[in-house]
């Protein structure tokens, strides 16, 4: 291994929460631009300073791509549920499936959309900046 490269391998044997399953492997995906299964030291500042330090806008546009799991910038209900549950056990450490699938739901009425729509980031962050409720919650 060159120095200033993090494999994730390594990272998944040296993290024990199950979170990590869900989203470290899409974090890879999503920062790991020549897609060698490792990420550059540069690339590896970069994830920490959006995680760290990125503005609503980063942060929301991170997390997008972690639910659009085929990468055709638009996300399923289930996919967005799906990160919202891992991302609720990872900041509150308690289960909150009703109030992510209640957040998903009122989400998708907003946008007028129905049961099996994909939503695009542009659709969602607009309804996002517009809604106090919504801004709130996005600001992990």
């Amino acid at each position: 291994m060159q120095q200033g490269e993090v494999l994730l391998q390594q990272l998944l044997g040296k993290i024990q929460a199950n979170w990590w399953d869900f989203v470290l492997p899409k974090l890879f995906k999503v920062y790991d631009k020549n897609q060698d299964g490792k990420l550059e030291f540069q690339e590896f500042i970069a994830l920490l300073q959006i995680v760290q330090k990125g503005s609503l806008a980063e942060r929301f546009s991170l997390c997008f791509k972690l639910c659009d799991s085929d990468d055709d910038n638009q996300i399923e209900k289930a996919e967005l549920t799906k990160l919202l549950k891992v991302l609720n056990r990872m900041f509150v450490k308690e289960d909150a499936t009703k109030d992510c699938t209640d957040f998903v739901d009122m989400t998708w009425n907003k946008l007028s959309k129905k049961e099996e729509d994909l939503v695009t980031l542009a659709e969602l962050h607009g309804l996002i900046i517009d809604t106090p409720l919504l801004s709130s919650y996005w600001n992990l």
